[in-house]
């Protein structure tokens, strides 16, 4: 996430509920998906996140579909900030397009 910004984790932090297990922003191109890497987690999901892993499930999507999540809506300009990078290409694709 090359191109986050300390105000969306301000918005985060702001968001936190002790009844909530999690804070994350919805996703626009998904319905009822999160942008699971920018998410504040709470630690009583750890024993959760780990039986779903040995469980074999290892999506941050399905452990957020079974939590009490405080769901935030961002801002067109924030989605670009929450852009994910997972390979060389895809940096490659955002140099260029800079």
């Amino acid at each position: 996430m090359p191109l986050l910004e300390p105000t969306l984790l301000e918005r985060l932090c702001a968001a936190v509920r002790p009844e909530c297990d999690a804070v994350a922003f919805r996703r626009a191109d998904r319905p009822n998906a999160w942008h699971a890497c920018c998410a504040m987690y709470h630690p009583r999901l750890l024993p959760v996140a780990i039986r779903e892993f040995r469980q074999g499930s290892r999506s941050l999507q399905s452990l957020l579909a079974t939590v009490r999540v405080v769901g935030l809506e961002p801002a067109p300009e924030e989605q670009r900030a929450m852009m994910n990078l997972n390979t060389p290409q895809e940096y490659d694709r955002l140099l260029h397009r800079a």
